[in-house]
């Protein structure tokens, strides 16, 4: 078993969120402190590329976190960090990649690294059940390579690049959309309802306050109050129109790229949509 039993995650300062539940993950699978992480504020520091350079002498495993935002971190070109974690697999470190958002980490340079999962659907892309499951696939893998596991069996082969530049993507990317926008007008729905709800009561109060010898201020209080309920309830029922309308258009869009009967050039011109979808559910 290697000395160097230690996982290192390498990250944008913006996605501090998904390094912290990839260490959260991680952790109760490796030994005790043995995840480090290194964003790249502390790389734009004095000193941060020594820390990078110990951190990846003392690591079994450097995962890089790409997302838009670690492309465009100055340090990632200025310090070469693709062709440093390629010397560095000379040297004993197996790194690897984690795709946090779409991004074009191709042309970064960082496309010979292997995925600790599938590459076309990254962590943003999928439903909470979906991104549990393979935050969990991913912290198992690590602790493979942590381990001293050969990569070949811990990590993924890099798929066909070309169904990115061609703007195709799994369907199984645009089935989590779909579940993920379900959830979303589910719970936009259930608010509405309760804020309606809320807006009659307040309507009913209003109409016993006289009763009770009330102040006329109080009344208009009271009505304005539901009022405002009210046009709350009715501006997120046209969100949950919205968000309707967005399921039908990635379902027919999934459909169709399903459906290997149709001619290539309908099937490209779908596969740009879903290419829009998905580029909307990252955003």
């Amino acid at each position: 078993m290697s000395d160097r039993q230690k996982v290192l995650l390498i990250f944008s300062r913006k996605d501090e969120k998904w390094a912290m539940r990839l260490r959260t993950a991680v952790s109760p699978l490796v030994k005790a402190g043995s995840v480090m992480l290194i964003d790249d504020s502390k790389l734009r520091s004095e000193g941060g590329r020594a820390e990078l350079n110990h951190g990846l002498a003392g690591a079994s495993v450097a995962a890089v976190l790409l997302s838009e935002d670690l492309l465009l971190s100055s340090w990632v070109s200025k310090i070469k960090l693709p062709a440093l974690l390629t010397t560095a697999q000379h040297e004993g470190l197996c790194a690897c990649r984690i795709l946090i958002g779409h991004c074009f980490y191709e042309e970064a340079g960082f496309a010979p690294l292997p995925s600790t999962h599938d590459a076309l659907c990254p962590l943003d892309a999928l439903s909470v059940v979906q991104r549990e499951t393979t935050v969990r696939d991913i912290a198992s893998r690590l602790q493979q390579l942590a381990r001293g596991e050969p990569p070949e069996s811990a990590l993924l082969v890099e798929k066909d690049s070309t169904l990115a530049h061609d703007g195709k993507v799994s369907a199984a990317c645009l089935e989590n959309v779909v579940e993920s926008r379900k959830q979303h007008a589910l719970e936009w729905r259930r608010l509405g309802r309760s804020l309606f709800g809320f807006a009659l009561a307040l309507l009913a109060t209003a109409l016993i306050l006289p009763a009770v010898h009330a102040s006329l201020n109080v009344v208009l209080i009271v009505v304005g109050a539901a009022i405002f309920m009210a046009s709350l309830a009715f501006a997120i029922r046209a969100q949950t129109t919205g968000v309707g309308d967005s399921i039908v258009a990635a379902r027919y869009v999934l459909t169709g790229l399903l459906d290997e009967t149709l001619p290539s050039r309908q099937r490209a011109t779908l596969a740009k949509k879903a290419d829009a979808i998905l580029q909307r559910k990252s955003g």
